[in-house]
C-alpha cells in the first residue's frame, strides 16, 4: 500500500514543475530564439513576428534544447495539459503530421508542417480535401446529417437538428440529403 502513495508523490513531483524551473525555460528559449535567422525560415503570407513566436514555441517543447523535438513526448505533454478540442490547434496539427514522417523535429520541418495552416487564407482544393477528410470519416464519399452532427459534437459546438438540416440542404445541391465534395468545395469557395 505504501508502494503506490510513493509513485504518485513521485509522478506528481515530476508533473509539477516548479516555478524556478519554468522561468529557466522560458529565458533558456528566448536565448535559443534569439540566435537564429529569421530570414531562413521566410515563407510567404508569414510574419517575422510568426516565425519569432513559433521559434519560441518550438523551443519550449524542445525538452532538452538540443534543436529537436522527441514528437512523441511533446504530444504526451500536450494531451497531458488536458485542454479541450487540442487536436483542432494549429501546433498539435503541426506536431502530428511531422510525427507521420518521424519520430523527431528540426525547426525547419515544424516549420513546413505548420506554416500552411498559419497563412491558408483562401480555400484551396487541397486544403478543403483535407477538411472534406476530416468530416467524410468513413470515406463513403458524401457528407450525411450523421457525418455533420459528429463533426459538429467533436467541436463542442450546440446546433440542433433543425441548424444542421439546414447546412445540409443549403450545400446540397442535387437534392439528394446527403454533401459530395464537389457540393462542399463550391459552398466553400463562394465568395
Amino acid at each position: 500500500m505504501g508502494e503506490p502513495r510513493a509513485r504518485r508523490a513521485r509522478d506528481e513531483k515530476l508533473t509539477q514543475p516548479k516555478e524556478d524551473e519554468i522561468e529557466n525555460l522560458l529565458a533558456r528559449a528566448e536565448d535559443v530564439t534569439q540566435d537564429f535567422d529569421l530570414q531562413d525560415y521566410v515563407r510567404p503570407g508569414i510574419t517575422e513576428a510568426e516565425i519569432r513566436a513559433m521559434k519560441s514555441s518550438f523551443d519550449l517543447i524542445d525538452a532538452d534544447g538540443k534543436g529537436k523535438v522527441n514528437l512523441e513526448d511533446a504530444i504526451d505533454s500536450l494531451e497531458n495539459l488536458g485542454w479541450d478540442r487540442l487536436e483542432q490547434e494549429p501546433l498539435m496539427v503541426a506536431l502530428r503530421s511531422c510525427k507521420r514522417k518521424g519520430q523527431k523535429m528540426d525547426f525547419a520541418g515544424f516549420m513546413d508542417a505548420i506554416s500552411p495552416l498559419l497563412c491558408a487564407t483562401e480555400p484551396t482544393q487541397e486544403s478543403v480535401r483535407r477538411a472534406w477528410r476530416l468530416l467524410d470519416e468513413n470515406r463513403k464519399g458524401h457528407i450525411d446529417i450523421e457525418d455533420l452532427t459528429r463533426a459538429v459534437r467533436g467541436f463542442g459546438l450546440e446546433l440542433s437538428v433543425e441548424e444542421l438540416r439546414d447546412m445540409v440542404s443549403y450545400c446540397d445541391r442535387n437534392g439528394s440529403g446527403e454533401i459530395t465534395f464537389d457540393e462542399f468545395y463550391q459552398m466553400l469557395s463562394r465568395h
